[in-house]
Parts: structure tokens; C-alpha cells; sequence
């Protein structure tokens, strides 16, 4: 989910590769079985977040047909990210202290040459409060994507979508973890 929200690092990347999964299965499903008027989607957590994500896209109006949310939604605070760019650029700048530049391009590059297992250290050793938030570890998000990027996935605030009808209308089953937040707090206090 790692965005500058451009041309260069678009936003939601991570949201179009599960639409991109979900098409697949609607393309496909019949050979297992299943029937693509009965897609039903699920998600715990961060996983229910795109869930409702999901619901906030009209191009997954045929692919969807009932969703399972559990502990999560696409209107809670840890699932979406506000400063999308700075947070890419003070991550590149902890990557490589050298890297000084604010193109977005550099950006890529920089993360396209730093070998995974780099780029994962040093996201796993970022512990500011800032950015992260008490869940430690939960850097990247959805964003809202701005008007230039013609393949938006997340065009607006979810709220005021959610509020203006704005969602795909399916059988729902949402519920929620007791404690689950726990283990974020871990070692925390």
C-alpha cells in the first residue's frame, strides 16, 4: 500500500490486486465448482477493512454478492492513511540516509533496487509513535486517491460514502474479536 498518490507509486495497490484476485475467481470459479453468482467475501481485522472496501467500489458490483467482516471496517481509524507521501519519503530517507531527493520517481527506484528482505528490516525497525500509531507495524493503508488518478479505487472519505449510499448492497454478516486488540498492546506499557 505504499503510495505518493501519483503516476509514479498510485495509491491502494494492494486493493486492485485483491479486485484483481476477486475477477479471477469470478472467471474461474466454475471450474471448481463454485458458482459466480455466489461470491461471498471475507475479512478479520485489516482484512475486513478491504472487505468494505471492496463495497465502496462500484466495479465489483457483479463480482461480490455478500460479505463477512469481522473486527473491522473501512471507516475505522487504522484503515486508511492520511499522509501517504511524507510517509513514503521519510521511509525512503530511513532506507537510505543518503537519499535526499522528492521525486517520486527516485523513490521507485530506490525501492525497486533495495532487496526485499532490506526493505521489510527496515520497516519492521520503524517504532515512531507518529506514524505508526499504537499498532506498531501497520505502516501502510489505503488511501484516498486524488482526482488525477484515472484507476482510483477509493475516490472519496468512506463515511461520507457510506452515509450517501455510495456502496454495493449485499447480504452482511459483521461482528467483532473481544480483546483483539491485545496483542498490539503487548509490550507496550
Amino acid at each position: 500500500f505504499l503510495s505518493t498518490d501519483d503516476e509514479s507509486i498510485p495509491g491502494n495497490l494492494g486493493l486492485k490486486d485483491q479486485q484483481f484476485a476477486l475477477k479471477w475467481t469470478y472467471d474461474n470459479i466454475k471450474a471448481f465448482g463454485g458458482d459466480p453468482k455466489k461470491i461471498t467475501i471475507g475479512g478479520e481485522s485489516a482484512g475486513a477493512s478491504s472487505v468494505s472496501y471492496h463495497l465502496l467500489h462500484t466495479g465489483n458490483k457483479d463480482l461480490i454478492k455478500g460479505i463477512i467482516q469481522e473486527s473491522g471496517s473501512a471507516l475505522n481509524t487504522f484503515a486508511y492513511q492520511i499522509n501517504c507521501t511524507e510517509n513514503a519519503f521519510t521511509y525512503a530517507r530511513i532506507l537510505d540516509q543518503t537519499f535526499t531527493s522528492n521525486s517520486s520517481q527516485d523513490l521507485l527506484e530506490l525501492l525497486q533496487k533495495t532487496p526485499a528482505e532490506t526493505l521489510i528490516e527496515t520497516q519492521a525497525n520503524m517504532h515512531s509513535g507518529e506514524l505508526l500509531g499504537f499498532m506498531s507495524g501497520d505502516y501502510w493503508k489505503p488511501i484516498i486517491e486524488s482526482d488525477s488518478n484515472t484507476d482510483a479505487y477509493v475516490t472519496g472519505p468512506m463515511q461520507e460514502n457510506f452515509m450517501q449510499g455510495n456502496f454495493l448492497r449485499v447480504p452482511s454478516f459483521v461482528g467483532f474479536n473481544s480483546e483483539e486488540s491485545l496483542t498490539f498492546l503487548m509490550g507496550k506499557f
